[in-house]
């Protein structure tokens, strides 16, 4: 296991022990971001806080490297999104994770969308605990 790994791996107890642990739900556990077959944390709905700018990634992966175009606004989709992750494009150097990523779980304009990834700004949204 590289440092990388390493890293990854104390981010996911970091997040359990600042935010899972105080708000009662210390039983969950988020993926490393190393880990290819990561699904999302179901109990945390991300609701998109206002017009926000969703950038879903192409339907062959989660590859942030080009976006579907069709669904960019959320405001216009009326999504579920479920958290899997903050991330940041760098991650060599200082890494502030503007984004979070998160996986659609349920899409009332475009269903098909069902289960593509997206990024959404980490301040753009509120954190909700749920039922799955």
């Amino acid at each position: 296991m590289g440092l990388r790994d390493l890293f990854e791996n104390l981010c996911v107890e970091l997040f359990s022990a600042l935010v899972l642990t105080p708000a009662g739900a210390s039983n969950l556990k988020i993926w490393p971001a190393y880990r290819g077959d990561a699904i999302p944390l179901a109990e945390l709905r991300v609701v998109p806080n206002g017009p926000v700018e969703l950038r879903v990634a192409e339907p062959e992966g989660n590859s942030f490297r080009s976006y579907d175009r069709d669904l960019t606004n959320a405001k216009d989709a009326n999504v579920d999104l479920r958290f899997l992750a903050f991330f940041d494009y760098d991650v060599l150097n200082l890494r502030e994770f503007e984004f979070c990523h998160c996986v659609i779980a349920a899409c009332e304009a475009k269903p098909h969308y069902i289960g593509r990834n997206v990024l959404i700004r980490s301040t753009q949204a509120i954190y909700e605990l749920s039922a799955p």
